[in-house]
């Protein structure tokens, strides 16, 4: 486990294409997810890729590192899905990218 906290934080939509090269390939249950209307907050908890100690290059046979992510969107006013059959509590979603728009 790392020994410090990660802590990112995107104040427009270009900040938000530095996100995704740290949270790429986070495995996130669907039961984890939440979108909260009153508050305009989306958020889920995931176990992203520890990408940072990933090293230059890949080494064959190494053991790498996922560890406990939480990550809040503010000023939401809405969450989409593509397919109905995200919505099983036991499934378990790749992220693979992050966008927005105003």
């Amino acid at each position: 486990m790392p020994d410090t906290l990660l802590k990112l934080v995107a104040a427009d939509e270009e900040d938000i294409v530095v996100l995704p090269m740290f949270l790429e390939d986070a495995v996130v249950p669907v039961s984890k997810m939440i979108y909260l209307s009153l508050e305009k907050r989306f958020a889920l908890v995931g176990h992203r890729f520890c990408w940072e100690d990933t090293g230059a290059e890949k080494i064959d046979g190494a053991i790498y590192e996922r560890i406990r992510c939480v990550i809040s969107f503010d000023n939401v006013i809405g969450v989409q899905r593509k397919r109905p059959d995200q919505l099983k509590l036991g499934a378990m979603l790749d992220l693979l990218a992050l966008s927005g728009t105003k």
